[in-house]
């Protein structure tokens, strides 16, 4: 039995519903045998509902003349995950149906599962990194830093690092 949602439809995700999107697609793709070492996200959002469902909301939560029996109306919230799968190079998008249920324990469904052909999710912070390193490590840049009087790469920053 589910229990009453006590947020409204278009607040963010919270730590545990993030959380539980985050364990149920986890769980999906080691059913798989593919192991989610290999599985970056990219991205964990709201998929926000749509209109009739947040009109619905805010009759609850901004009319004092509604009562609970609207919130038992409104579906579960999903959320949005993008996903990078390292090893083969492959962005995928995932939606989780999120249930509260009335024993406190949260849960997650995956509702739907798509790989996107030919796409890159957006370059993260950590790969920035790992191209400053690489690039203060490639001997070509270091024999042209060299011919510019630079021979300490602690001094070189590239312009996307923060």
């Amino acid at each position: 039995m589910l229990r009453l949602q006590s947020c409204h439809p278009l607040d963010p995700l919270s730590a545990t519903e993030i959380s539980v999107a985050v364990t149920t697609v986890k769980a999906a793709v080691s059913s798989t045998h593919e192991g989610s070492d290999d599985i970056q996200f990219m991205e964990v959002v709201l998929l926000e509902p749509n209109k009739s469902v947040v009109a619905l909301a805010d009759a609850y939560f901004f009319s004092p003349h509604q009562g609970p029996e609207i919130m038992n109306k409104l579906p579960p919230r999903r959320a949005k995950l993008i996903l990078y799968n390292k090893r083969r190079n492959e962005t995928s998008i995932w939606i989780v149906e999120l249930a509260k249920v009335q024993d406190g324990h949260d849960k997650g469904k995956v509702i739907s599962s798509e790989v996107i052909p030919d796409v890159q999710p957006y370059v993260d912070i950590q790969e920035l990194v790992d191209c400053e390193a690489l690039m203060k490590s490639y001997p070509p840049f270091i024999e042209a830093m060299m011919r510019r009087g630079i021979d300490d790469m602690d001094l070189v920053s590239s312009s996307v690092t923060m």
